[in-house]
Parts: C-alpha cells; sequence; structure tokens
C-alpha cells in the first residue's frame, strides 16, 4: 500500500496574496516529493522493460506554469512538477506505434503509464479524473 504524506508548511497571508502562495518555494517542494516519492515509483513499477532503459528514464522536473496555459478565467502563473520519461522510446510506448529493439522494429501497444498514474494519484486522493 501507498500512503502519501503532504508536507507541512505555514501559511503567511501577506506573501503577495495568492500569487505568492502560488509560486512559493515550499509549495514547489511538497508537490515534487508528491511526484519524487509517489508518482515516479508507481511509474516505473508499471513501465515495460523491453526497451531497456524506458523503466530508468523517468525524471521529476520543476517548473512554473503560466496561469493561462492552466484556466483562461483564473490566469495565475504557479509551480509545478512534471514526471517526464526522457527514453526515445517514450511517445511510442505511451501513445503505441512501433520501436527499435536490438536492430528490429517491433510493433508495440499503447501502454498509457503516464494516463494510469495519474488515475493512481487521483485514487489515492478519492479524486475521479475529468470529475469537478
Amino acid at each position: 500500500m501507498v500512503q502519501v504524506v503532504f508536507t507541512r508548511f505555514k501559511l503567511n497571508r501577506s506573501a503577495r496574496g495568492f500569487a505568492g502562495i502560488a509560486l512559493s518555494p515550499k509549495i514547489r517542494d511538497a508537490v515534487h516529493d508528491v511526484v519524487e516519492r509517489t508518482a515516479r515509483p508507481y511509474a516505473v513499477g508499471i513501465s515495460p522493460s523491453a526497451t531497456g532503459t524506458y523503466r530508468r528514464s523517468w525524471q521529476v522536473d520543476d517548473v512554473i506554469v503560466p496561469g493561462a496555459e492552466l484556466n483562461q478565467k483564473w490566469p495565475l502563473t504557479r509551480v509545478g512538477t512534471r514526471l517526464v520519461n526522457k527514453d526515445p522510446s517514450a511517445k511510442f510506448i505511451e501513445i503505441g506505434g512501433a520501436v527499435r529493439v536490438g536492430g528490429q522494429v517491433k510493433p508495440t501497444p499503447a501502454r498509457h503509464v503516464l494516463g494510469r498514474t495519474l488515475d493512481h494519484l487521483d485514487a489515492l486522493s478519492g479524486r475521479v479524473r475529468g470529475a469537478m
């Protein structure tokens, strides 16, 4: 069983309001921690190993997400964390296609590792993806 433990932090309401909170290093660290300790191990665990390097290529990257990309009605820029697989075959493994293995091209079914990982995180939090 995986247990999600969130980092506690004290909210300073005078820190430039919501913008200060959304860009806070403490929020960044808390989100990074959840992705590093929960999402990444799950993605590695369900990753196919046929290409050899795919399982070892998962990275957790911290980013600044411009608010307009998330929500036009409330365009708040915020910190975020992305789970990324840097293996050259990653997109074909995720969405299906053909992968070169040992000099041979082999068809591969879509594995949807990222989508399944998001479903796993949603299940841990009690959310259903797509529901508001």
